[in-house]
């Protein structure tokens, strides 16, 4: 399955490791994982990961952190299943 995730950004913080631990998880499940993150950060080397919200390929489904990402990701992609879930709580 082709699974798109995204995350703000990705620096040394909660929401960015959790996106590398769930992106690691995914693929040695053997899923295909991108990571569209327009801020980028330290992290984003060890993900493939996509600024540019236009040079994304369609994925399968879409799990989205932050609210900008995820309405972006909905305008981009509104025909694609999708879960948004946001860790401030």
């Amino acid at each position: 399955m082709k699974i798109l995730l995204s995350a703000f950004t990705l620096d040394l913080s909660g929401v960015p490791t959790y996106t590398l631990v769930l992106y690691n998880e995914l693929i040695s499940l053997g899923h295909s994982v991108e990571v569209y993150s327009p801020h980028g950060g330290e992290l984003e080397t060890k993900m493939k990961t996509v600024k540019d919200i236009e040079s994304l390929t369609k994925p399968d489904i879409i799990l989205a952190q932050h609210q900008e990402c995820a309405e972006s990701l909905y305008v981009r992609f509104y025909h694609i299943s999708s879960s948004w879930f946001d860790t401030r709580w």
